[in-house]
């Protein structure tokens, strides 16, 4: 790996950890107990479903994140990107098109990646707490 590689991998991890670090402090200072400047004004029910919404979707947000992680490295070391960049020059259709070809694919590949999480996301998490009012039909419309 060369030094571009190794910078590009650091900054990956570090943003990864950082946010990971920023998830799990937010998550430690959630508390279903209505704070007591909010005692009259707001509903204590209320504001524990809506600490309990934020615990969940953080988690799985947290989750989503290992899993994108993960799947780009494997991918990178195991040479996914070169491939991927053959197969867009392989279609000789010159650099503007390979280029766009290859961010296409890389988009694609992402969307997939990321739509298990919104379908539980939408289709678990909302649906529990009340806030989904989307059919099957109009998700996969959406997409």
């Amino acid at each position: 790996m060369n030094v571009y590689g190794l910078i590009i991998l650091i900054a990956l991890v570090t943003e990864f950890l950082v946010n990971l670090a920023g998830d799990r402090l937010n998550l430690k200072s959630l508390s279903p107990d209505l704070p007591e400047e909010f005692v009259g004004i707001y509903d204590d029910e209320k504001y524990a479903r809506s600490q309990a919404y934020t615990r969940e979707t953080t988690r799985t947000r947290m989750i989503q994140s290992v899993v994108s992680l993960s799947v780009t490295l494997v991918f990178w070391l195991l040479g996914g990107f070169t491939w991927l960049d053959e197969f867009a020059r392989g279609l000789e259709q010159g650099p503007i098109v390979t280029g766009l070809s290859f961010m296409m694919i890389l988009m694609v590949g992402l969307k997939l990646l990321g739509l298990p999480f919104q379908l539980w996301s939408t289709f678990v998490t909302e649906e529990r707490f009340g806030f989904n009012r989307m059919t099957a039909r109009t998700f996969w419309m959406d997409q």
